[in-house]
């Protein structure tokens, strides 16, 4: 911030026409990748703050199977897992009939020995395509050295889960192969026949949502004491905002369990009637996703909420929102005419203009205004209005600050886009605000992180 405010103060010393030229190019051509920085951070801090309301509608349909050290110690078995260990627990999940079975482990080589061979797998998969024809897919990544096991290719299929140019955002077609949140979506739409696949409705691609509160039934499948959502959706609103907003005092809120209902693949080995039960109610019908988290070979991917989980979690929540939000899932912006500029990047190039004009104005009546004083009281007509016009401006630029919370607001909430770099664009106006303001806001801050400090020694004192 204390950067942007020397920056546009220096910006001070050329005419308007250049500092709008400036403005227009800084925001373009994102030097030094600032306008980036704020911009993922504004999408992260909105992501996480919807999170707290996101809809758990569909986490009934979708089950994550993972893989990890607990299960390789408890089978005293090794990574990669042989294929007989993979075969039992293929057989186990296939048994309860679910919607569908996405194995998110890569089969680039066939490593068959006399003793451990692919055809155990294959032979699963054969039987119960056959006995309930349960789509199976498998993960595709597309490299030069890949040797993938053809006996897989008669009772299985292929969904890509790697993909390059799409920044965090999750397509629904690489080249030319569905990925697997969009095929197994397919798959969905077709068991339960609550909604349609229309391609022509989803060519842009997906801008992730992710979810912060556990399924009902988590507490069934694994021990969740240590991270449990307690409080109403309002005071985690407070507490999630306050850590991000002061996240060098504090590590920011984490919820280190995932979203979607996970079943330990160590826990599949439990044959019991209750464990059979409580397999039938989260398998059955189901959309099953299975992956890993081992120590040492790990793929994992970044969720703005949980920090670091297993790779298989970002096709799931995918899957996840597509159920949820089905053709009116989060995208990005359309792209203004036939630029590659979208036309919420054309809406913060015309709040930084709007703020530069106001700033120009306040700046020009109070420059007036102290010529005028050393006049003593002769004061010109056009002296007059250059005042009346900066108490105006000064009102106009509240009115923008107001209207720019009001359309981040909009965007949000009302349509399927996501936010609009609003971080970026409230430090540039508070670095054009008068410093009777600045010294304003820093008042308030301190006044507010007083008051909490005050309120957290009080509730002390009490316990």
């Amino acid at each position: 911030m204390r950067f942007l405010y020397y920056l546009f103060r220096l910006l001070d010393r050329f005419s308007s026409s250049a500092k709008i030229i400036f403005l227009v190019a800084f925001f373009l051509l994102d030097p030094l990748g600032l306008v980036s920085a704020s911009d993922n951070a504004s999408k992260s801090f909105i992501n996480r703050i919807q999170s707290i309301f996101y809809s758990s509608a569909a986490q009934k349909e979708v089950t994550v199977v993972l893989l990890d050290d607990e299960y390789l110690k408890a089978t005293q078995s090794y990574w990669p897992l042989p294929y007989n260990q993979q075969a039992k627990i293929f057989k186990r999940i296939l048994h309860y009939q679910p919607n569908a079975l996405f194995i998110d482990l890569l089969y680039s080589h066939d490593r068959s020995t006399t003793k451990d061979s692919v055809q155990r797998i294959v032979n699963i998969f054969e039987r119960y395509e056959k006995r309930n024809n349960t789509p199976i897919y498998l993960a595709k990544v597309e490299n030069e050295h890949n040797q993938r096991p053809k006996a897989f290719e008669q009772y299985s299929r292929w969904a890509s889960v790697s993909w390059q140019g799409f920044e965090k955002n999750y397509p629904f077609v690489v080249d030319g192969t569905d990925t697997a949140a969009a095929v197994l979506y397919k798959v969905y739409c077709q068991a339960t026949e609550k909604c349609i696949f229309d391609s022509r409705f989803f060519q842009s691609p997906l801008v992730l949502q992710w979810g912060l509160k556990l399924s009902e039934i988590q507490n069934s499948l694994t021990i969740n004491t240590h991270c449990e959502i307690k409080g109403s959706n309002a005071s985690l609103l407070v507490k999630l905002s306050l850590s991000d907003i002061f996240w060098r005092l504090k590590s920011k809120f984490r919820q280190v369990c995932p979203y979607t209902t996970t079943v330990m693949a160590s826990s599949l080995l439990a044959n019991d009637k209750e464990a059979k039960e409580l397999f039938e109610h989260v398998f059955r019908n189901k959309i099953v996703l299975l992956g890993a988290k081992i120590e040492g070979a790990r793929d994992l991917i970044s969720s703005p909420i949980h920090g670091q989980v297993a790779g298989v979690y970002l096709h799931a929540m995918a899957l996840d929102n597509l159920i949820t939000y089905g053709q009116r899932y989060t995208r990005e912006p359309p792209l203004f005419f036939a630029t590659s500029i979208s036309w919420l990047e054309i809406m913060e190039i015309t709040f930084v203009m709007f703020i530069m004009y106001f700033r120009w104005m306040i700046e020009r009546g109070n420059k007036e205004s102290f010529i005028g004083c050393g006049q003593g009281n002769k004061v010109t007509n056009s002296q007059n209005t250059s005042v009346a016009s900066a108490t105006y401006a000064h009102r106009a630029l509240n009115m923008v600050l107001i209207t720019l919370l009001v359309v981040t607001l909009i965007i949000l909430f009302f349509t399927n886009y996501e936010t609009i770099n609003f971080i970026g664009l409230f430090l540039v106006a508070a670095s054009f605000l008068p410093s009777n303001k600045l010294r304003g806001i820093s008042n308030l801050l301190k006044r507010q992180i007083q008051r909490i400090t005050n309120n957290k020694k009080i509730n002390e004192e009490k316990t």
